[in-house]
């Protein structure tokens, strides 16, 4: 007797290709209604396999290898849905989710531009931490003669938590320049990591950009930044080229965080 569940299973698999139990029955010449087996004779045999030697009665589908194509196919397409769900109208953990999957990586796009930002200045006593939003201290950067100057620390290990407890990974997304020496145009270094400083410029850890004044005043906006997202117990070091030796740059800066 057919099993109710392998049946069902069953009809689903044959009413996608648009067949029944009843067409089966046809085929195989037992007018039964059920799914117990399909019978083919020699010659539908013959015909299938291309080999015309009469050897074969019959050919036997029993219900357990017919149930077990049709689960396959009918787990595949409800797989099949349910990514249409995710992407239509089921809810995604996104940067609480799986790393790297899809929706983890859109909420990373939306959280850049989208994000809660902190704008960090100098904390007066660096001791553990080097940042504090309860302040208006700038970062003072001091160039080199036409070259990068010596690297200046403004972010340590703990800054990140003490800015937004909670964060996984966070980034530097703007610069405010409050003031320089020269109009002269500077390179601005940032660098990261969880060593040395020097290991991370040659780990490539860095973003760079250009900024200039047009004139002594400096009424210009927070200067954008591009760089990577940063583990949350990360440090971050600043450097300045000029061309005039020991100009000097304050600046803030702003960062983003993120969940996940």
């Amino acid at each position: 007797m057919s099993n109710p569940k392998v049946t069902a299973d069953a009809d689903w698999y044959l009413g996608e290709r648009g067949q029944t139990i009843d067409d089966l029955d046809t085929a195989a010449g037992v007018a039964d209604g059920k799914l117990d087996q399909l019978t083919l004779d020699v010659a539908d045999v013959d015909t299938a396999v291309g080999v015309t030697d009469g050897k074969a009665d019959q050919l036997l589908l029993d219900v357990a290898a017919v149930a077990a194509d049709a689960g396959d196919a009918k787990t595949a397409a409800e797989a099949a849905e349910s990514y249409t769900e995710k992407l239509d109208d089921a809810a995604t953990l996104g940067l609480l989710g799986t790393d790297n999957s899809l929706a983890y990586r859109v909420n990373e796009i939306e959280r850049h531009f989208h994000s809660n930002e902190r704008w960090a200045s100098k904390l007066a006593a660096p001791a553990g931490n080097r940042v504090t939003e309860q302040a208006m201290t700038p970062f003072t950067i001091v160039s080199g003669n036409n070259a990068y100057g010596a690297a200046t620390q403004i972010m340590d290990i703990g800054d990140c938590e003490g800015l937004f407890p909670g964060a996984v990974h966070f980034d530097l997304h703007r610069i405010f320049v409050s003031d320089a020496d020269h109009t002269t145009p500077y390179r601005i270094r940032l660098s990261y990591g969880t060593g040395t400083q020097p290991d991370a410029i040659t780990a490539g850890q860095y973003s760079t950009v250009m900024w200039r004044s047009d004139n002594a005043n400096f009424d210009r906006g927070p200067l954008d930044i591009m760089m990577r997202r940063i583990d949350a117990a990360s440090k971050v070091w600043v450097q300045i080229w000029n061309a005039t030796n020991e100009s000097e740059m304050d600046m803030f800066f702003g960062v983003h965080f993120y969940e996940g």
